[in-house]
């Protein structure tokens, strides 16, 4: 199970962007600003609204092109919910993200349990819609430095196929036995090893792709069935929607038209919402926009388009060679979901704000838009490693170097003997130096002016020796407990990497082999954006310690 220690609001977080800390202060773009309530109520009008500019037609296409990708993945796409789409009164709740290879880091799982959780908030708070989760997977990434490593306990998992410029969905999972190996390995003797083994074993099917294999994942995680319903039984389960789907690319083929025949369009549209944004926040979203926003798809490679021939290529194939950019990506997203709300990171809240005239061009509804919240698990030993630095809950979210130079100067103090405090630093020297030596001034300035300097060099040269002196105790004591701070730092590294936290680098399945099924039943609450600080609109960074979790197969 996980135990809350810690929680703050994202504003107090310092590895935070000046655009995320901008989105989150602007009225405009933060729903959650100004209010200590959840605002239910603009959900639910952004419900009504959705529906009425959502196509009957268009219901009917997501459903269809969903029941042949359940199928493809070999999962049976009634028995996972995909019939709850039909009904006209369902809306949905998004979250989107790449297949990164095993999940990638652990925040793929936080996103999707985020949504899950603001859509079952959602179905008791308005009963007159029904609410789905959806994971829009953007399959086509070829970014392969970033998607294909995941890590275990600081081991990097890489991905075993083929490398290049690839659409990394369409790549087709090879052999699982060396990397089912490097897994067990990683994960040691945690009590669920063998059944994350299995999870993955049965995801990642020899011949299938990588795109089918992470719905596989994704389904067998927080879909009907899955290790979440078996803690906490889901009414509306998460749905997987992949955007490389010539059925639903072919819903927008007057969009597609459009930006192949005005190269530029997107880039001047997202360029004037930059410069209105920069006037009212002070801050640039770095989001560069090609004028031919999209890339294309040549079998499983995903390349630039620079030629004539490759547009033509687009006509000729009904647009299921057309590869959506960041800036066409959420406009697709939204133009094929009855979307009403969406959950992204700071990054994601700060391009998606520069799309508002691209969705006016199209007459989208753009969905309202939330932060999502953020997780950082901590292992039993890990807790107790941190109380017996003498470190306190409230120290989590502090600068790992001046916890451990703080560490080391209350030990310093603690000796029998310390040195001085004044010794610390060197003004503190300076002063007491000048202090010290204030009476022999007077006395020798009185009797010779000229012997000034030479006093004055005097002093300089004992503040360099104390300073020196002062260095070498502390070079000293920290040689002494060397092992100590050694194992300090490595702790603070395993929980919050680079100063970030840990679910930006770190895989779930550690975590998983430790808590089973009831992590994600513990973590659905703990990352259910419907709590966050009422005082300012933040949504919580929250810090929880894991105990060994139910067998999800039991």
């Amino acid at each position: 199970m996980l135990s809350l220690i810690h929680q703050q609001a994202f504003e107090s977080e310092s590895w935070l962007s000046a655009t995320a800390l901008s989105w989150l202060k602007n009225p405009g773009l933060n729903p959650l600003l100004g209010t200590q309530e959840f605002p239910f109520d603009l959900l639910e009008k952004q419900a009504a609204q959705r529906l009425k500019s959502y196509p009957p037609e268009r219901r009917e296409a997501l459903l269809k092109a969903l029941e042949k990708q359940y199928t493809a993945s070999g999962i049976d796409f009634r028995a996972a919910g995909v019939d709850l789409l039909a009904d006209e009164r369902s809306v949905v709740v998004t979250t989107a993200h790449q297949p990164n290879w095993l999940g990638g880091p652990s925040y793929w799982l936080h996103k999707m349990l985020s949504t899950v959780a603001l859509a079952r908030a959602m179905q008791a708070a308005c009963p007159a819609y029904r609410w789905i989760p959806v994971y829009w997977m953007g399959s086509e990434d070829h970014d392969l430095e970033e998607l294909g490593v995941c890590e275990v306990n600081g081991r990097r998992l890489e991905w075993p196929g083929p490398r290049g410029p690839y659409a990394f969905g369409r790549l087709e999972v090879p052999s699982m036995e060396d990397t089912l190996d490097l897994l067990r390995e990683s994960l040691g003797e945690a009590p669920l090893a063998e059944h994350v083994i299995g999870l993955v074993r049965e995801s990642y099917r020899e011949g299938q792709s990588v795109a089918e294999a992470t719905r596989r994942l994704a389904h067998s995680l927080l879909g009907r069935g899955g290790w979440l319903d078996q803690v906490n039984p889901l009414d509306t389960p998460l749905l997987v929607v992949d955007g490389d789907d010539v059925d639903l690319k072919s819903l927008l083929g007057s969009v597609w038209e459009d930006q192949v025949t005005h190269p530029g369009l997107a880039a001047d549209l997202v360029e004037q919402a930059q410069k209105e944004w920069e006037q009212r926040s002070g801050s640039r979203v770095d989001f560069r926009v090609r004028d031919l926003p999209f890339f294309v798809l040549d079998g499983k490679k995903r390349v630039r388009p620079d030629q004539n021939s490759d547009l033509e290529l687009f006509r000729s194939a009904d647009w299921v060679n057309f590869s959506p950019g960041a800036a066409l990506r959420p406009l697709y997203q939204e133009s094929v979901l009855p979307g009403v709300a969406w959950l992204g990171g700071g990054a994601e809240q700060g391009y998606w704000a520069m799309l508002q005239p691209l969705f006016e061009r199209y007459g989208v509804d753009m969905p309202l838009r939330f932060l999502r919240p953020s997780l950082t698990t901590l292992t039993k030993s890990d807790w107790l490693s941190w109380q017996a630095m003498g470190w306190k809950e409230v120290d989590l979210g502090r600068n790992g170097q001046v916890l451990l130079d703080e560490w080391l100067n209350h030990r310093m103090q603690e000796r029998a003997h310390p040195l001085p405090e004044w010794l610390s630093q060197s003004e503190t020297i300076q002063s007491r130096v000048e202090e010290i030596l204030n009476p022999v001034r007077k006395a020798l300035v009185e009797s010779d002016a000229s012997l000034g300097p030479a006093l004055g060099a005097a002093a300089h040269r004992i503040q360099q020796e104390l300073e020196r002196l002062a260095q070498m105790d502390r070079k000293s004591f920290r040689k002494k407990h060397r092992n100590t701070l050694d194992e300090a730092g490595h702790l603070l590294e395993r929980i919050r990497p680079g100063g970030q936290p840990i679910e930006r680098k770190e895989g779930m399945w550690n975590v998983l082999a430790l808590g089973g099924a009831s992590f994600l039943g513990d973590a659905l609450d703990l990352l259910s954006p419907v709590e966050f600080d009422g005082t300012n609109g933040n949504p919580w960074h929250r810090t929880a310690v894991l105990t060994e979790g139910l067998d999800p197969n039991r």
